[in-house]
């Protein structure tokens, strides 16, 4: 493959990652201070405290925080966690809750970007609009991700941190 095409490829890659990445961290952070305003009754100082020594870098897995977080809201802020509006077509089955399913989506999807390496081959990369990771688990599989693909993922995220926002305050 020509060093220009393999370029592009690591760029559009990186620039794709790094949306998602700094995104997510926003993300986490509003389930972090959703579950600690819980906890603490709007203590300041513990929520502060509680970001540091339990919510604190590699404490506690994005997924973790979540089932906390969908236990939190079902049990005791059910009408505002059934309330939320996806951006993106989510199948709706009887007693499921969309933003739980909206949460776990965007976590699986940002595993991909932080984990999974960049599929290089120019044969993955004729549509000039997508980018490809390889994810290795008893076999190859490439995740592909085209522009309007990587838009919804997008919007999603940004719609969960708007929803956590309003209800967190913020």
């Amino acid at each position: 493959m020509a060093d220009r095409q393999y370029n592009r490829i690591v760029q559009t890659t990186l620039k794709y990652r790094g949306v998602v990445i700094h995104q997510m961290s926003h993300l986490e952070k509003a389930l972090d201070t959703y579950i600690a305003h819980y906890l603490t009754d709007n203590n300041e100082v513990k929520i502060s405290e509680m970001q540091l020594l339990i919510f604190g870098d590699n404490r506690m897995t994005m997924e973790s925080k979540r089932q906390i977080f969908h236990y939190i809201a079902q049990h005791h802020d059910n009408w505002w966690y059934k309330n939320y509006k996806p951006v993106r077509e989510v199948e709706s089955k009887k007693g499921s809750v969309l933003m739980n399913k909206d949460l776990t989506w965007v976590i699986e999807q940002r595993n991909v970007f932080a984990h999974c390496i960049p599929d290089t081959r120019y044969e993955a990369y004729l549509e000039t609009d997508s980018v490809g990771f390889l994810k290795f688990k008893d076999k190859e599989e490439r995740i592909q991700f085209t522009q309007d693909e990587f838009n919804i993922l997008e919007l999603t995220i940004l719609n969960l941190v708007n929803y956590f926002m309003h209800r967190n305050n913020i």
